[in-house]
């Protein structure tokens, strides 16, 4: 059964936060920091106790990397809903990449093709991701809380082919139907459900490391949110760098959470990717963030105290 492969430890991603102070005199300081940081870059690169980064082949991109070892994690489980405690294993997800893989090149769409992904943390969220990128799409993860006045507007500026969205955001669908670029819509649950179920496959495509992968946007505090791109070659460096730091401490009877929401850039690599690709069951939070749930996924998966983000500055 689930449970009965549910593992007993459990390690909280850390929360890092960096915050800028908007006092006089802070844009000062950060121009000096940045100034001694240059100076001081090849001293500390020469100190680093960290082994440089292995070659990333030019063929390589994120789905062929974080889907390596899946035949070997087969009925492992992958992904876990600490809200409902829904899991699919590596052998499902490997299934589901396959077939909605196939799926979307059966529309037509093309590599270099926009995908937006709108949803809440959703146990099919990695399988629209790796699906999409295996066919040399870019996928661009939406704020699932956006107005569709806002969605409307970044699906606008990036050009979207495609919109994946959840049931719980009806926005996107009323955004999508107001950008001319959107010319397919599909909606999660019983709709990609049966989309997954198909045992369909589709031929590899070549991918490059240099296309851009993933198309995250600002959250627009100082003004219109802008895109970032990053390729497969920026996100697969990312995680080759956390091996050192972060892959040494979790061991073969750990299970990870993070609470964080899968659309943010944080929470996706360092911890959706990072720990599919090492076999680390992920455990996120589906719903509402609240203290209570929580608390009560924690307590249920028998975890030990979160480390705290860091408190905001003084106002």
């Amino acid at each position: 059964s689930n449970s009965a492969m549910r593992l007993s430890r459990l390690r909280l991603l850390p929360a890092r936060h960096l915050s800028l102070s908007s006092k006089p005199g802070a844009c000062h300081l950060l121009r000096t920091a940045g100034t001694r940081m240059q100076h001081s870059a090849a001293e500390s690169y020469a100190a680093s106790t960290y082994p440089p980064l292995p070659p990333i082949a030019q063929s390589e991109h994120i789905a062929s990397m974080v889907m390596r070892e899946w035949t070997t994690f087969g009925e492992q489980p992958a992904i876990i809903d600490g809200t409902t405690g829904a899991t699919r294993t590596y052998a499902e997800l490997t299934a589901g990449v396959d077939a909605l893989a196939a799926h979307l090149a059966g529309l037509g769409l093309t590599p270099g093709q926009l995908v937006a992904l709108v949803s809440p943390n959703d146990l099919d969220y990695a399988t629209v991701l790796l699906a999409a990128l295996k066919l040399g799409l870019t996928v661009s993860p939406m704020n699932p809380t956006l107005t569709a006045d806002e969605m409307e507007v970044q699906l606008r500026d990036a050009n979207i082919a495609m919109v994946v969205g959840s049931p719980l955001c009806p926005q996107a669908l009323e955004a999508a139907a107001r950008v001319a670029s959107v010319r397919q819509v599909l909606s999660l649950g019983p709709e990609l459900g049966e989309i997954l179920s198909s045992g369909q496959s589709v031929p590899t495509r070549p991918v490059c490391a240099d296309d851009v992968a993933i198309l995250p946007y600002s959250s627009g505090t100082t003004g219109t949110p802008k895109g970032t791109m990053l390729s497969h070659r920026n996100i697969i460096a990312n995680l080759l760098q956390l091996v050192p730091p972060d892959g040494a401490f979790y061991a073969a009877d750990e299970v990870v959470l993070g609470p964080g929401p899968m659309f943010h850039i944080y929470p996706l690599t360092v911890g959706l990717l990072f720990h599919l690709w090492r076999g680390t069951p992920y455990v996120y939070m589906s719903g509402p963030f609240s203290v209570a749930a929580f608390c009560s996924v924690v307590a249920g998966e028998r975890a030990a105290p979160p480390p705290p983000a860091p408190p905001p500055g003084p106002p």
